[in-house]
């Protein structure tokens, strides 16, 4: 049986074998975004290391930061930049990989078909979440403002998460001022639109394909974005059949930057445990071959080589 999304997101993960030892055990509050990733990263490595202990949670990217920060964690992840006033506070980064969020529709939205041809722009997009000039689904497909017709249900994230940073900034808004519903989470977020015929939310590519099929979760679909705004979709831009194509297409740059975004790996400070060290240098090398099967774009190696700079050697014991 499949895996539900609020499975894969909300579960809090101890993997260990018999009683833990707290040396070796390395605690991870992670973003929304990373934490399918951070998931595949700990299975793997304790293929190689099972002395190593893994306490795995997901709870948005300020919460991260946060746990970070009051030393509740080991390590954490950000799906947006970091804060200046989290660099006061000593926190410290290294680039991981890239995902994208992208805007998700009902499958049985009655004008489905005509969106997936026909696409929406930016401008179209912060009508819906900025601007309120855009309230119904006839105005967005028709471009008439006659009034009537079918209400978008607008959803926005209620938690301090990366996602919503990074849609706010390809909207040209502010976080706290986007309009919508609030729903926690990428499990909300996805079941809410699931569940509404007429909703409209946004998720981060994960939350969008499934890592089964590589296709779209069953009930939602990615209303496709039309980037030059001619009115429709063209092949270029048809870039959502299936994981694999739009992770190339982001490779290509044919998805925008912002709403693809660098996802980042934290902690307080530069890291100095053997144990978290040593984890960070496998991710960075041999854990990168899991990263584009999980469903993110992998770091070119020149990229790698300079995040790798900014490890610390392995301390001695």
């Amino acid at each position: 049986m499949k895996k539900t999304i609020a499975g894969i997101f909300m579960l809090s993960v101890l993997m260990s074998c018999g009683g833990r030892d707290n040396s070796r055990s390395i605690v991870i509050s992670t973003s929304f975004a990373l934490y399918p990733m951070f998931l595949e990263w700990s299975r793997e490595y304790r293929v190689v290391h099972p002395e190593v202990e893994f306490d795995i949670a997901a709870g948005g990217a300020s919460k991260s930061a946060s746990d970070i920060l009051s030393g509740m964690a080991d390590l954490g992840s950000l799906s947006r930049e970091t804060h200046p006033g989290e660099i006061e506070k000593g926190l410290w980064s290294i680039l991981a990989g890239r995902d994208a969020v992208v805007p998700v529709i009902n499958e049985n939205n009655p004008f489905l078909a005509k969106l997936l041809k026909k696409g929406v722009t930016g401008r179209d997009l912060a009508g819906i979440w900025r601007d309120n000039s855009i309230r119904t689904w006839d105005e967005l497909t028709a471009g008439s403002h006659a009034g009537g017709g079918k209400p978008i249900s607008v959803y926005n994230r209620s938690d301090s998460c990366g996602a919503k940073e990074i849609w706010a900034l390809f909207l040209g808004a502010e976080a706290d001022g986007l309009s919508g519903v609030g729903v926690f989470g990428e499990p909300g977020m996805t079941k809410a639109v699931k569940d509404d015929p007429l909703g409209i939310g946004y998720n981060n590519i994960h939350s969008a394909f499934d890592s089964e099929t590589l296709r779209e979760f069953s009930g939602v679909r990615i209303l496709p974005l039309d980037l030059n705004g001619n009115g429709f979709i063209d092949p270029d831009e048809n870039i959502y059949s299936d994981r694999q194509v739009f992770l190339a297409a982001l490779l290509a740059g044919q998805y925008p930057s912002p709403p693809s975004r660098n996802l980042y790996i934290i902690s307080k400070g530069t890291p100095a445990r053997k144990e978290i060290i040593e984890f960070l240098y496998w991710i960075m090398t041999d854990g990168q071959k899991y990263v584009s099967g999980t469903g993110y774009f992998p770091l070119n190696q020149d990229v790698l080589k300079t995040e790798l700079k900014k490890l610390p050697a392995v301390p001695v014991k």
